[in-house]
């Protein structure tokens, strides 16, 4: 809730203070209907939605905000259950929240799926604040809801959390998500023995596609691999990502690394039979792939440093004529003159 809201509320609250205080003075029933359309006048300049219920649950008050909110006018719910118009869902446990009212004496808050009359549910944050009426005979207690919608902001979380995890081009996991993946899988590595193979596949070429038909030809080669990857996915736990912006990584969960040699070897030719047509010219395409492998051995490297030696492995590729793979040895020379090197 807001600053401005919760100023506006207290405030409110004193003044209903006062007014009870000016109804022992002067007559009851017309200080009670002044602080009630002075009420009714600053709830309407309140940012959030606010309902006002009486003690037996009845609607008395909706300001604009909540009648957007609600998708109702006051006219029509004056009068009428707020619970038999509108109920109320815990956010984590997804259970129905009643009896909200029932001996309820100072603010409270918390937050709902306010569920409207349509069935659309909504991420709310509600305060409910008591207002104390007992000088008016006729109006004994009644209860201030302040609904903030929290769906907008809900769903910027949730963009800024995909963006964090995925590559905006291919939707496919990003470098972060694989690199979250390697480490569970080196994790498994250490306490059980299991074996995974991480396949490192960089793009060869691509310079010269840039140069001869630009960025967007490139980054429609991009899609169209990320497309070709996933059938090289043996299994629903296969993880594959974009890890730079012209190299993808696959790891493959528990395997034997004998038979995936044979099926990255397949993918390695797959990609050189590949078409690429861009504005009706073909261009070759090829790739240098790095292979590792994860077990007990090395299974007390971090996912980084996997990263970083697959990508030698696929530099070494490159540098033995490209289209072809490489298997990660750390003792290979090639690969002790490449880590000296960074």
């Amino acid at each position: 809730m807001s600053l401005l809201t919760i100023a506006i509320i207290i405030g409110l609250l004193v003044f209903m203070a006062i007014a009870v205080y000016f109804l022992k003075k002067k007559n009851a029933k017309d200080a009670f209907e002044q602080s009630t359309l002075c009420l009714q006048k600053s709830l309407g300049i309140v940012n959030d939605a606010v309902v006002i219920i009486s003690a037996s649950e009845m609607i008395q008050y909706v300001n604009k905000n909540a009648e957007k909110l609600l998708s109702c006018k006051q006219r029509s719910v004056l009068g009428k259950n707020f619970w038999g118009l509108y109920s109320l869902l815990d956010f984590r446990t997804k259970q129905r929240v009643d009896y909200l009212l029932d001996g309820l004496t100072k603010a409270c808050e918390g937050d709902f799926l306010l569920v409207l009359q349509n069935k659309k549910k909504i991420r709310t944050h509600i305060t409910i604040h008591p207002i104390d009426f007992s000088a008016n005979a006729d109006v004994k207690q009644s209860y201030a809801l302040v609904i903030k919608d929290r769906s907008e902001q809900d769903s910027l979380v949730l963009r800024l959390n995909y963006l964090e995890k995925y590559d905006q081009v291919t939707q496919l996991p990003n470098r972060r998500s694989i690199e979250v993946q390697l480490h569970h899988a080196l994790a498994d590595s250490r306490k059980h023995g299991a074996q995974h193979v991480f396949c490192y596949i960089s793009l060869d070429k691509t310079k010269n596609i840039s140069d001869l038909a630009g960025h967007s030809a490139v980054e429609a080669l991009i899609v169209q691999m990320a497309k070709h990857l996933r059938t090289f996915k043996t299994t629903k736990h296969d993880v594959l990502a974009r890890v730079s912006s012209e190299e993808f990584a696959i790891l493959y969960r528990e395997t034997y690394p004998s038979l995936v040699a044979k099926h990255i070897s397949r993918l390695c030719k797959s990609i050189s039979e590949l078409e690429f047509i861009w504005q009706e010219t073909q261009y070759p395409i090829s790739a240098s792939i790095g292979l590792l492998l994860i077990n007990a051995k090395n299974a007390s490297a971090t996912a980084p440093a996997i990263l970083s030696d697959a990508d030698i492995a696929s530099r070494i590729a490159r540098s033995q004529g490209g289209n072809r793979v490489s298997l990660f040895k750390p003792n290979d020379p090639a690969v002790l003159s490449r880590k000296g090197n960074l």
